[in-house]
């Protein structure tokens, strides 16, 4: 069947599939997008429009809350996602692999590409907390590491969450000089 072009008061409608065979789907306006409103809605949504994607890599840094950082030799990825519905999402994926510095001192934190999302009202927090494997640690007492992301922050503090259910912080006594640390995660940025 033909497709049929249709004005529709101040934008086009189109019927049928639309392919591109060469080149590229431009958007050319921000805050414009992939506008989904003639799916079904679920209650409480507010928002069906995917306006935002992209993605690349950033060079992330281990600090020590108090002084210090990790000379770092590898790179993550990352994605950032907009939805209207839920915000901006950032997923970031890769390993870190720093080097020692004996200066480092406190919690080891770990650089973000985009500041997380501030709190919205007292009855909601964007906190996130998210499973990382920290390899080659030296530290026999490191079951469950895992990444806080608080909210409006740029950085993520790591913990450790023992068997026994209680919360460390992973400071620069927990690791080698060299670790390497697995991260996959999704956050809420700004």
């Amino acid at each position: 069947a033909a497709a049929a072009w249709e004005d529709a008061g101040g934008g086009n409608t189109f019927s049928g599939d639309v392919t591109i065979n060469s080149g590229n789907l431009v958007i050319g306006t921000a805050g414009k997008g992939i506008d989904f409103t003639a799916v079904a809605d679920n209650a409480g949504m507010d928002g069906e429009l995917f306006d935002k994607y992209e993605r690349g890599t950033y060079l992330a840094t281990i600090v020590g809350g108090t002084s210090g950082d990790y000379s770092f030799h590898g790179s993550g990825t990352y994605a950032r996602l907009s939805y209207r519905v839920l915000g901006d999402l950032c997923h970031i994926s890769g390993m870190v692999i720093p080097s020692g510095d004996n200066s480092i001192n406190g919690i080891l934190k770990m650089s973000l590409p985009f500041t997380s999302l501030a709190n919205e009202g007292s009855s909601y927090t964007n906190d996130t907390y998210h499973p990382i494997h920290i390899h080659v640690h030296g530290d026999g007492g490191m079951e469950n590491a895992f990444i806080e992301i608080g909210a409006g922050q740029t950085v993520g503090h790591l913990y450790n969450l023992t068997d026994a259910g209680v919360f460390e912080e992973i400071d620069e006594s927990r690791v080698d000089d060299m670790f390497y640390m697995s991260v996959n995660l999704f956050f809420r940025i700004a």
